[in-house]
């Protein structure tokens, strides 16, 4: 089957995509070692940029209509953890309408044990949702 991975960043600190999206590949492929002893030849991974609430004009649903997963969508996972400071939506399922395949967006708290080298945590290091073990049995799904 074909997929491709989509990693969404927000624009708040948008490093040149390439180094980034290399990045993001590492840190998953090395959370399937770690949770899964899986190690992937390749993943097809893309990275987009999202402008979200931190904008003065964001991308808002003011008519508080429900949203549309697109059909092209096969599975859409949203990972939280509540003590992320950005992530104060931890519920994308009832913004979301289920789409024309029965896909719905299927939400999972986590908790992001990121520690930077000098031993301090930080709820909203990407690295962490990277490697978390929730992320990582999300994506040895499409070996």
């Amino acid at each position: 089957m074909s997929y491709t991975i989509i990693g969404v960043h927000g624009l708040a600190n948008k490093p040149p995509r390439a180094p980034h999206e290399l990045d993001w590949v590492k840190a998953l492929t090395g959370g399937l070692q770690r949770n899964f002893n899986v190690s992937p030849a390749m993943l097809n991974f893309r990275l987009v940029y999202w402008a979200d609430v931190m904008y003065q004009n964001p991308v808002v649903n003011e008519e508080n209509q429900a949203l549309h997963n697109p059909s092209i969508i096969r599975q859409w996972t949203k990972l939280a953890d509540r003590r992320d400071p950005v992530a104060f939506d931890t519920h994308l399922e009832d913004d979301y309408e289920a789409n024309d395949r029965g896909v719905a967006v299927r939400d999972d708290l986590i908790i992001n044990d990121y520690k930077s080298p000098s031993g301090k945590t930080n709820s909203h290091k990407i690295y962490g949702y990277l490697r978390a073990p929730e992320l990582s049995d999300v994506i040895r799904r499409f070996f």
